[in-house]
């Protein structure tokens, strides 16, 4: 049987190894890349080790091997550490077992307790702790199996103190002038160092004592001391002392160092005839797009990983010295089963990496080998988690910073876990291609957490790929009322002027984003895609390449720039650009097709052929590429065959985008039953006590639309003089629709005249029937939430936006002192662009008459203001015009503008200091 060792390096990266390779410094990697296959591994989404690691190990996705996070919620309710209890799947070591292979397992993410293995387990507990004076170490239940080589592995772990002084200063040579009285990285340099130090001993161990067919270790700490000291790897990003970069800077590359003296360990053990499998589960930044400093290493985990991890492998029935490309992380498991003669199974999510094979290799699949009985060394059913050891970890998992501390209240402690495990399973289910899943997820974290903007921006974005344009937009309605100005309601802006093709108000909302916040992430890329729809192609290049001068690897950049330089018919360059984006990532299929069409210009039919075939390979449905192999095979001597395949092939497509949209209608009724028994069930959870995901609501015909109807409705800014509108109209004789929850206070002493249950307008359109014949006050970023089906009077107050940003101003700071807020000229600038984009929505619409009422002039002349108000509002709701006028005081209009201009706003019909009267 075939000898193959899986050795996993969490956020081992080739922009890190291949530096120091080509310095000769690596020996033992340069060796295994000459003789083996190297490429990039791409990630999952999201980026967090128990799950990725996990999905290495089984060729399946979390929604199938069950592992969402750090931690879970037990049976009991107490959370625990994902665990080898929770992996709902076979691993790759499993299925070899039951076919006979003796297989040892060290230190895999979420392995306690260690499972029952012929070969051997050791638990990702295992080099936890440390010997104190008092205190031996033990070697606890759980840690290792079989018992019998308990003792001898014990024996080899090392403690931070047994680590020569001599071996850290390879790390920090000036190592003696650390006060680690303040500074602890030293320490923490130490102790994951003796970890490492720990499981290698182990592993060197069995496979020098031990019959082995199969090996699988993993590392965390380069991943650890990468969050640690990559803000010290030369150059040093901005805001680090120099000191500590001088004392830290070599400590990352030290690290790949000793890495490789391991894996020249292991090259030696194994022998030449073993199949040697060295795999990341992402990379790390290490360049210009790493993170601003912070003193936290885990503030961000997320936005130091990137996508492209090491795939690197060597052995008899691979190729030496060849690159692969397209490698993702769900390949390792189907491709060393492979390597052993077993087949890989169809329910995987992962595939074969035929081409890193010597001679293809003839593949027969297997259903799935959930369902092939056999001895997999698995926990028996009934197997528990010893509460000291779950409890241990949670808290390792806390103090190495991956998860926030758990509240003390168990229920609470529980809920935050569910909800975080939620999250991660709605991402795997996007980045898997599978919106229709993670939607009734969304829906729930939304409507539980409305003031989480990544919860609401991501669930807009799922509504609108599955075709509910309208929701979507009055999902991110509600998140624009709740975001400040800043940065975040700028960005927001912005994306929703580029998704209208407004691309010159998506311009300019992304310069004012860059005056805000000069380092966003991926602001070149939304210049440039802003610029191709201005037809700016000079400028969109610009930013294209300034993109990859920032990030060498983006291979975003490269596809971006690709398409633009082949409508720019610079063919060579296309090729090129092309080429180099699917050399970063593989399954990029328009990066292949634009690949194929250049190639085809150049005259290189067969390349074109081969990446046209690629493009359709990664994107069954991309309907052009296909159309663009069936016209050049047609014009190859042997093209009849496949083209008869692919016109076929065609037809199939448009049976099947037919069933799509059946599909997303389906999809679309089953959003809106939720809703409808959301409104009925407002505090209804997904989950059972256990955690686990409930039933999805029975299913209820969707509610009918309410009959058109016409009501009144006040809008305008906050602060801009609704309230006083309100009163006014009750004093006028028109009801109000009210319910007195907000009462009177020192910065509205007349009322609020609200209504709190027209905030659920998004998510509940009905409520407005309960308004019928009366007026409501609804806030300017609700009204693109109003129901098409009826007819609106609105009167929407204008006020200058200096007088409303002072007046907001001086409202939040006297309720929350403490606080730092915007400054009014920033609050204007974005009240401004608020206003002026909800006018322009307004005019667009037939079922709205639209009155904009200027708040100084209807305080310096209210009889003039009320006749027009009396004239607009008409016999529907008439109005007694002298109480109206009675209720305005002048002595609290108290923000005013320096000139008392009023505010009219873009586009009134003559642009003076009237109120514009607006009817469709």
């Amino acid at each position: 049987m075939p000898k193959t060792l899986l050795l996993g390096l969490d956020g081992l990266d080739w922009q890190l190894l291949r530096p120091l390779m080509a310095r000769g410094e690596l020996p033992a990697f340069q060796h295994l890349a000459a003789t083996g296959v190297t490429g990039n591994l791409h990630t999952l989404e999201p980026t967090l080790s128990p799950m990725l690691w996990n999905s290495i190990a089984t060729g399946q996705r979390a929604v199938k091997h069950g592992i969402h996070g750090f931690t879970e919620v037990d049976e009991t309710g107490n959370v625990r550490p994902a665990s080898s209890l929770s992996r709902q799947c076979k691993a790759v070591w499993h299925i070899l077992q039951q076919n006979g292979a003796r297989c040892h397992v060290l230190n895999w993410f979420a392995s306690h307790p260690a499972e029952p293995q012929a070969g051997s387990s050791v638990s990702d507990l295992f080099a936890e702790g440390a010997p104190t004076l008092d205190q031996p170490w033990p070697l606890r239940s759980g840690l290792v199996h079989p018992a019998r080589l308990g003792p001898a592995l014990a024996e080899l772990r090392m403690s931070p103190d047994e680590l020569d002084g001599e071996l850290l200063t390879l790390f920090v040579p000036r190592a003696a002038e650390v006060d680690q009285a303040k500074d602890k990285r030293l320490f923490v340099l130490a102790r994951e160092l003796s970890k490492a130090f720990s499981i290698h001993n182990a592993a060197t161990w069995l496979l020098q004592n031990e019959p082995v067919d199969f090996l699988a270790v993993y590392w965390r700490t380069p991943d650890l001391l990468c969050h640690y000291f990559m803000p010290f790897h030369g150059p040093a990003i901005e805001g680090v002392d120099p000191k500590l970069a001088e004392l830290y800077g070599e400590v990352v590359n030290s690290t790949c160092r000793l890495y490789d003296r391991m894996l020249g360990a292991y090259l030696h053990l194994a022998g030449p005839d073993a199949h040697i499998v060295v795999v990341s589960d992402h990379g790390f930044q290490s360049g210009a797009q790493r993170p601003a400093f912070n003193e936290n290493p885990f503030a961000n985990p997320e936005a130091w990983h990137r996508p492209q991890g090491v795939f690197l492998a060597r052995g008899p029935l691979l190729k030496a010295g060849d690159k692969i490309q397209g490698a993702r992380l769900l390949d390792v498991t189907p491709t060393i089963l492979t390597l052993h003669g077993l087949a890989p199974a169809r329910d995987m999510d992962g595939r074969v990496l035929t081409e890193a094979f010597r001679e293809e290799p003839a593949l027969e699949y297997i259903d799935s080998w959930e369902a092939v009985p056999g001895d997999t060394g698995q926990h028996p059913p009934g197997t528990e988690f010893d509460a000291a050891d779950a409890s241990a970890l949670v808290q390792q998992f806390v103090d190495l910073g991956y998860i926030d501390p758990l509240d003390p209240d168990k229920t609470k402690a529980a809920e935050q876990t569910r909800e975080g495990n939620r999250w991660n399973l709605v991402r795997d289910l996007l980045d898997a291609g599978r919106p229709g899943q993670a939607l009734p997820l969304l829906e729930e974290l939304h409507h539980a957490h409305p003031e989480n903007p990544a919860y609401t921006q991501t669930l807009a974005q799922t509504q609108k790929q599955v075709g509910l344009s309208t929701e979507a937009q009055q999902t991110l309605a509600t998140l624009m009322e709740r975001l400040q100005p800043g940065p975040p309601l700028t960005l927001l802006r912005a994306e929703l002027a580029l998704e209208r093709t407004d691309y010159a108000e998506g311009l300019r909302l992304l310069h004012e984003l860059e005056k805000q916040n000069p380092v966003q992430s991926g602001r070149h890329l939304r210049l440039a895609r802003t610029y191709l729809g201005l037809n700016r192609t000079a400028e969109a290049q610009r930013e294209f390449e300034s993109a990859l001068k920032a990030d060498p690897e983006n291979a975003s950049a490269c596809q971006g720039l690709a398409h633009l330089l082949l409508r720019q018919r610079f063919w060579e360059l296309a090729a090129g650009t092309a080429l180099k984006a699917v050399n970063l990532q593989h399954n990029l299929p328009l990066s292949h097709f634009y690949l194929a069409c250049a190639l085809e210009r150049l005259g290189h039919r067969s390349a074109a052929l081969d990446a046209f075939r690629t493009a359709i390979g990664y994107a069954p449905g991309l309907v052009v590429a296909r159309r663009a192999l069936v016209s050049l095979l047609a014009k190859e001597a042997d093209g009849a065959d496949e083209i008869a395949v692919q016109r076929q092939t065609l037809d199939l497509l448009r049976q099947q985008r037919n069933q799509s949209v059946a599909r997303l209608e389906q999809i679309r009724a089953a959003a809106l039953t939720r809703a409808a028994a959301r409104s009925a069930q407002p505090a209804a959870s997904m989950t059972t006590a256990t955690g686990e995901l409930a039933a999805p609501p029975p299913d209820l015909p969707p509610q009918p639309p309410a009959p058109p109807g016409e009501f009144v409705i006040v809008s305008g800014l906050p602060r801009s003089g609704t309230s006083l509108m309100m009163q006014m109209l009750l004093a006028g004789g028109v009801p109000l629709q009210t319910d007195g929850q907000r009462t009177a206070d020192a910065d509205n002493t007349e009322g609020y005249f609200e209504w709190e249950a027209i905030k659920t307008l998004p998510k509940n359109p009905r409520i407005l029937d309960e308004a019928q014949g009366r007026a409501i006050k609804v806030i300017s970023l609700l009204l693109p939430a109003l129901p098409r089906q009826h007819r609106y009077k609105i009167i929407f107050m204008q006020r200058p936006v200096e007088e409303v940003a002072a007046s907001q101003l001086k409202m939040l700071q006297r309720r929350f002192p403490a606080k730092t807020h915007a400054s009014p000229v920033k609050m204007a600038e974005s009240l401004r662009t608020h206003r002026d984009e909800t006018l322009q929505l307004l005019r667009r619409s037939p079922n709205l008459n639209v009155l904009e009422v200027d708040y100084p002039e209807l305080v310096r002349d209210p009889a003039a203001m009320v006749a027009r108000l009396a004239a607009f509002l008409g016999e529907r709701w008439p109005v007694t015009a002298d109480r109206m006028a009675s209720v305005i005081q002048p002595a609290l209009h108290r923000q005013r503008s320096k000139s008392h201009q009023a505010c009219v706003s873009p586009g009134a019909a003559d642009g003076s200091n009237t109120i514009p009267l607006h009817r469709r």
